[in-house]
C-alpha cells in the first residue's frame, strides 16, 4: 500500500510570522501561542493548544531536551535518517472551530510533499529543525480575528 501523493498548498499570499509568546492564563486547561506577522497592518493570531503540547513546543523552542524522547523528536530523527527537512509549516485554516495546518517536507531530490497536522505538532516538529522551519499564516485567518475583534 503506498502512501497517497500530497501536493503542497498554494502559498500565494500567505503571511511570515513568528511565534511571540506561548503562555498558560490560570486556571485555563489549555495554553495559548501567539503568531505575529508583521505585515501592514501588523496582526496576532492566537491559537489554543494541550497543556503537554505547549511543554514539548517549548523545550523545542529552547533547544532542550526532555528525559526521554517525545514524539517530536522521534518523528524529526525520522525524517532526518530518510533526508527529509521541513521548509515550512503552514497554519491553512479553521473547520469546526478547529485550526488547521499542515507541515511540508522536502526530500534529497526536491520532492515537496504536504501533510495535514495540528498546529501544536507542526510547530514543534518545525522548531526541532536544526534550522526552525518558517511560519506561515492564510491572511483570511488575520481578517477573521479583527473581525471578530
Amino acid at each position: 500500500m503506498s502512501a497517497p501523493d500530497r501536493h503542497p498548498t498554494s502559498l500565494e499570499g500567505y503571511l511570515p510570522c513568528r511565534l511571540t509568546s506561548l503562555t498558560v492564563r490560570l486556571p485555563e486547561s489549555y495554553a495559548r501561542v501567539l503568531l505575529t506577522t508583521e505585515a501592514k497592518p501588523a496582526s496576532n493570531l492566537e491559537i489554543p493548544i494541550a497543556l503537554e503540547q505547549a511543554r514539548q513546543l517549548a523545550l523545542a523552542i529552547s533547544k532542550e531536551k526532555a528525559p526521554r524522547p517525545l514524539i517530536g523528536d522521534l518523528v524529526t530523527e525520522i525524517m532526518t535518517s530518510y533526508g527529509l527537512q521541513i521548509p515550512y509549516v503552514a497554519i491553512t485554516g479553521i473547520a469546526d472551530g478547529n485550526v488547521l495546518a499542515e507541515m511540508a517536507t522536502v526530500a534529497s531530490d526536491g520532492q515537496v510533499r504536504t501533510f495535514p497536522a495540528r498546529p501544536s505538532d507542526a510547530l514543534i516538529i518545525g522548531f526541532l529543525q536544526p534550522v526552525a522551519a518558517p511560519i506561515l499564516v492564510a491572511p483570511e485567518l488575520f481578517e477573521l480575528v479583527a473581525s471578530k475583534g
